[in-house]
């Protein structure tokens, strides 16, 4: 997994945030970074990388490349055209403005959404909802089931 630099001032919201994307995980490759994950071999952005002015410039090149982007509908709804998100490598993920509505996506929901993120790292899932898989650096993994929704 690509790795992200280390930001000192952030550590302990840095925690939080992996914290609760482990409770809420759906098996999708997730790693929080404070800066563009230009190098990444793919890519999940919510609605807050608009806080990074040039997030919009930077996400059309990533696109460009090819790798896997994932989008909340929330943020692709405020790209508007500003980005091509027809392209064949982007997925928006519906949120419809209540996180928890993703606890009831389908399986068949999920693989759609695992499948193109999970091809760089050559590994595939096919599991329901509530599945974690963690990726580490050596090429091991680890599945957990019936993660919490709470918090």
């Amino acid at each position: 997994m690509s790795r992200c630099p280390p930001n000192p001032g952030s550590a302990a919201i840095n925690l939080r945030i992996r914290r609760k994307l482990v409770r809420r995980n759906h098996g999708l490759p997730l790693a929080p970074c404070h800066i563009f994950p230009a190098n990444a071999p793919a890519a999940f952005f919510s609605l807050y990388a608009l806080k990074d002015g040039g997030f919009v410039p930077k996400l059309a090149a990533f696109i460009k490349t090819g790798k896997p982007v994932l989008l909340t509908d929330g943020l692709a709804q405020q790209l508007g055209g500003k980005v091509r998100l027809d392209a064949p490598n982007v997925h928006v993920l519906p949120v419809k403005g209540d996180p928890k509505s993703l606890l009831q996506l389908a399986q068949r929901e999920l693989d759609d959404l695992r499948t193109p993120l999970l091809l760089p790292f050559k590994a595939t899932l096919k599991a329901p909802n509530q599945v974690a898989l963690y990726l580490f650096r050596d090429g091991s993994f680890r599945g957990r089931s019936g993660v919490s929704a709470s918090g």
